[in-house]
């Protein structure tokens, strides 16, 4: 403590006195970065949902970056730093790309957005159909389906399960399995 406070009296003060640590450095997890990323396409997808594709490319950027700039107040209402500008200016490249893919794949495919953040298999939700398993009993599976696409012809309905990743992990069937 004295050697603190010879160096800087204010410095002293500031963390023996007020006992006011340095604080922590901003960091963005994996996990972070896959919320923004799915908010983004989210509230992107539901802006889309009535419009004709394909969304012109002037307007998906821009789109994209309105829907960046308010997450970011909403989210870091303080000015982010140079560290957390590079980031976010390399993410939105990343959610332009992203859009444009969906742009591309509603382009071409009949499917319209329907439904977003769909409980699925909870109280007062969507009802999941249980699975019967070879050993006689039955499994139901609950979470919450991302985003929900209908086609519709004559009397036939069609439905398309989307679910958002970011991640690089890799589905395996034998990690189910058991």
């Amino acid at each position: 403590k004295i050697e603190c406070f010879n160096d800087c009296a204010f410095k002293y003060y500031v963390r023996y006195i007020l006992h006011l640590d340095e604080g922590r450095t901003a960091a963005v997890s994996p996990s972070d970065v896959g919320n923004f990323v799915h908010k983004i396409l989210e509230d992107f997808m539901r802006e889309a949902a009535n419009e004709a594709f394909p969304i012109d490319d002037g307007v998906i950027v821009s789109r994209s970056d309105r829907l960046i700039r308010d997450y970011i107040a909403r989210v870091c209402p303080e000015n982010l730093g140079r560290r957390l500008d590079y980031l976010f200016e390399r993410l939105s490249r990343s959610v332009h790309l992203y859009a444009r893919s969906l742009n591309e794949e509603f382009s071409q495919s009949r499917f319209k957005p329907y439904s977003f953040e769909l409980p699925v298999g909870f109280d007062d939700s969507l009802p999941c159909c249980p699975i019967k398993l070879s050993g006689g009993g039955n499994m139901s599976i609950s979470g919450v389906v991302d985003r929900v696409d209908v086609y519709r012809t004559g009397k036939r309905v069609y439905l398309r399960v989307a679910d958002y990743k970011t991640g690089t992990k890799t589905f395996s069937l034998a990690s189910v399995l058991e």
